[in-house]
């Protein structure tokens, strides 16, 4: 085989592993989860208040599972609030990011798995503020961490996403704050955008079932 072609190997599986092209912005739709019938009643009414991006984005940070935007690409809060990944090379370089489709954010994400996760836990959630009565939880969740990031690897790579949330839940006479966080991993072939996807839905589904049992009762 002639060296050139030896010299492209290397540079030809760097492509084929990424899957796509790493370098520019991708933009993707997380699905939100099927909705599942609701538990018996436990005779508890719960209102979201409000779901805030805590996330902190830094401008090069040394490991790839803290926020990060791409320097060449748009970076004003839309942006910061729609982005979930940073894609990289295989030699651990950032390159280019991954935002939600518009309409989608980090925190509807969390709000609309949180809500599914109290509809199964029994609550009847309260979609209108004037509903609220004295004996309502009320909710307010500051998002810590969602974000995903890749591990490099011989045969296979690795995605890896975390969810954390602060959840303060309050009624009359009544306060608690529940700190829920998760990591989810899975290995794949490529970092497709498609894979992605699933490893956030892997992660938003375990963060659910975490609420769960922190909330069931």
């Amino acid at each position: 085989m002639p060296l050139k072609s030896l010299t492209l190997i290397p540079a030809l599986a760097v492509l084929l592993l990424l899957g796509g092209c790493a370098t520019s912005r991708s933009v993707v739709t997380v699905p939100a989860a099927p909705a599942s019938a609701a538990a018996t009643p436990n005779g508890k009414t719960v209102y979201i208040n409000a779901v805030n991006d805590k996330r902190v984005f830094e401008a090069t940070p040394k490991a790839p599972n803290v926020p990060s935007l791409d320097p060449s690409e748009a970076m004003g809060d839309d942006i910061k609030a729609r982005a979930v990944a940073r894609k990289r090379n295989s030699y651990g370089k950032a390159l280019g990011d991954v935002l939600l489709a518009p309409g989608q954010t980090a925190t509807l994400l969390v709000r609309q798995t949180l809500e599914k996760a109290l509809i199964e836990s029994g609550y009847t959630l309260v979609g209108d503020k004037d509903k609220v009565t004295r004996d309502t939880y009320i909710v307010d969740v500051n998002v810590d961490k969602l974000w995903a990031w890749f591990n490099p690897g011989f045969l296979a790579i690795t995605l890896s996403a975390e969810v954390a949330t602060d959840i303060e839940i309050t009624r009359p006479g009544d306060a608690r704050l529940e700190v829920i966080s998760i990591k989810a991993d899975d290995d794949y072939q490529t970092a497709a955008d498609g894979n992605w996807v699933e490893i956030i839905q892997k992660a938003l589904a375990d963060y659910g079932k975490a609420t769960k049992q922190k909330l069931g009762s």
